[in-house]
């Protein structure tokens, strides 16, 4: 009888669970897929970038859920005087 083939290797993940061929993750701000050669490909996450604002308005950022990109938007620039928020 011939011997057993070894199993097909597999991709590990950060926490060394094993991937299958085409499966997609992000790892430490990448994003990795498992290669059809058994290899880890990962790139850097791509964030959005900034919207433009227009006059009269200030750009707020803050850290998405993932914490790996900034998100920013437009809000009204306002000034506080008296309790009150002025355009």
């Amino acid at each position: 009888c011939p011997d057993s083939l070894p199993p097909t290797p597999v991709c590990h993940g950060p926490l060394g669970e094993e991937k299958s061929p085409g499966d997609v993750w992000i790892s430490n701000c990448h994003q990795c897929t498992c290669t059809e050669k058994q290899a880890v490909d990962c790139k850097p996450k791509e964030c959005p970038s900034p919207p433009t604002c227009k006059d009269g308005e200030k750009l707020m950022k803050f850290k998405s859920n993932d914490s790996c990109c900034e998100i920013g938007h437009c809000e009204p620039r306002t000034c506080l005087f008296n309790n009150t928020d002025y355009a």
